[in-house]
């Protein structure tokens, strides 16, 4: 993996995750195209915030995998859990 700026700089430095924008990118690359409820969802993930938002610069997706990351203990469960929501095979 080799994002290290921006959002997933600042999820690595205050939560020491991996890149998560990485991570992110690559799910969305596996996901379904034929499914308009994955294919909105993938819009969502890819979502920046922008420069008027305290959350400038952020992905909501690396957003989300940081919260699953938390509340599964883990990074490999918050990819099992997105990649089942995204249902990705």
């Amino acid at each position: 993996m080799f994002d290290s700026g921006g959002s997933t700089g600042i999820l690595r430095e205050e939560f020491g995750y991996p890149p998560l924008g990485d991570i992110r990118q690559c799910l969305v690359a596996l996901s379904p195209e034929d499914n308009e409820q994955v294919s909105a969802l993938n819009k969502a993930l890819d979502f920046r915030f922008d420069s008027g938002s305290s959350l400038r610069g952020h992905s909501v997706g690396n957003l989300v995998l940081a919260a699953l990351t938390s509340a599964y203990q883990g990074v490999q469960d918050a990819i099992d859990e997105l990649s089942r929501i995204m249902r990705l095979q």
